[in-house]
């Protein structure tokens, strides 16, 4: 599964497909909040997802957001980039940098 970086997004937000790919019954979910999206407003459903793991970072119990809607690709927002110890943008790539 593969994801974009959005510093515009509050959360870490799965695609539907992608939450599927990984073993979430979508079809269970409660779809029970708003998000005002780029595309106008949106519905998710709260999920700990156990493990996410970008390269070399692995974090456990990780809360996600599962949207409602289609998605072209699940986001990595700053909720995941807030558990970095740093970021930057550099060349025209992305470092993270995290205390493993």
């Amino acid at each position: 599964m593969g994801f974009l970086v959005d510093t515009g997004s509050s959360d870490i937000v799965l695609s539907p497909a992608d939450a599927q790919r990984v073993g979430v019954d979508i079809a269970a979910l409660r779809y029970t909040h708003a998000y005002e999206t780029a595309n106008g407003e949106g519905e998710g459903a709260s999920y700990t997802a156990p493990s996410l793991t970008i390269g070399p970072i692995k974090l456990t119990n990780v809360p996600v957001s599962i949207n409602k809607a289609p998605m072209s690709a699940s986001l990595l927002g700053m909720a995941f980039l807030k558990r970095m110890t740093s970021f930057e943008f550099k060349g025209g790539q992305l470092i993270l940098r995290w205390r493993g």
